[in-house]
C-alpha cells in the first residue's frame, strides 16, 4: 500500500520532452502532423489547456537547433500566455543525451513553489486533457506526496506525476545512471499506479508504423475525444 506523505499541494508544472533524436522515425517525431496540426501541438495542449488550470507552468525541453519546433509551437505558446500560463523552453545541449538528461534540463527551470510536476513525451500525441485531469486531481487531493503513474489494461504509461522533492534526486546521480523508471522503482511503496482508459498514456509514435496507426486512430474520430 503506497505511503501518502503531504508533501504540500502548491502549483503543478509540466515538463514536456521534445528532445529526443527520432533515430527510429527517421524524421523529427514531433513535427508529424495529425490532422493538420504536429504531433507536439496535441501533447503540448493536452497539458497546457485542462479546463481545471491547475497546471501553471509548461517547461518544454527541446534539442539544440530544434528552432523548427519552438517555430510550430509559436501558436500555442501565444495562446498559453495570453490565459495567464507561463511557457519556458529548456534546451537539452548535450548530444546523444537520455531523456533523464532532458528531465533535469526542465527541472532547472521548474518554478520553486511547484509541488508536483508532471513529466510528459511529445511522441504520445493521444493522450487526453481528462487524463491529465485525473492524474493532477489525484496529487492535489488524496496523494499529494505518492509519484502517480497511469495505467492502461496492465501497461504502465506516460505522463507521470511526480512529487517536486522525488525528481530532485536526479541531481545526486550521474547522468546516464539514474532514470525514471529506476526512480519509480526506488519508490515503488510510494507510487500510486493508477487505472484509466485512455490508451493513449501506452501509445508511443517511435516507428513510422506506430505513427500511420495513431494518425488513423486519431483522425477517425474526429479528435472529438480530446475536447
Amino acid at each position: 500500500m503506497p505511503k501518502n506523505r503531504d508533501r504540500g499541494r502548491g502549483q503543478v508544472t509540466a515538463v514536456l520532452l521534445a528532445a529526443g533524436s527520432s533515430s527510429r522515425m527517421g524524421r523529427p517525431k514531433q513535427l508529424l502532423p495529425i490532422d493538420g496540426k504536429p504531433a507536439i501541438l496535441w501533447c503540448a495542449e493536452a497539458l497546457a489547456l485542462q479546463k481545471s488550470h491547475k497546471v501553471r507552468e509548461l517547461v518544454i525541453v527541446t534539442a539544440k537547433g530544434s528552432e523548427g519546433l519552438e517555430a510550430a509551437m509559436e501558436g500555442l505558446l501565444a495562446l498559453c500566455r495570453m490565459k495567464g500560463l507561463q511557457v519556458k523552453i529548456a534546451v537539452n545541449d548535450v548530444m546523444g543525451s537520455d531523456m533523464a538528461g532532458s528531465v533535469r534540463a526542465g527541472l532547472r527551470m521548474v518554478s520553486p513553489v511547484s509541488s508536483g510536476v508532471l513529466v510528459a513525451l511529445s511522441d504520445h500525441p493521444m493522450v487526453s486533457a481528462e487524463t491529465v485531469e485525473v492524474l493532477l486531481e489525484r496529487h492535489m487531493g488524496k496523494t499529494p506526496g505518492n509519484i502517480i503513474v497511469p495505467v492502461h489494461e496492465g501497461k504502465r504509461g506516460h505522463p507521470a506525476l511526480f512529487p517536486r522533492l522525488f525528481l530532485d534526486e536526479f541531481f545526486q546521480f550521474r547522468a546516464g545512471f539514474f532514470t525514471l523508471r529506476d526512480l519509480v522503482k526506488k519508490h515503488e511503496d510510494e507510487t500510486v499506479f493508477l487505472a484509466v482508459k485512455d490508451e493513449g498514456v501506452t501509445a508511443d509514435m517511435d516507428t513510422p508504423e506506430d505513427y500511420l496507426r495513431i494518425k488513423a486512430l486519431m483522425e477517425g474520430r474526429g479528435l472529438i475525444y480530446r475536447r
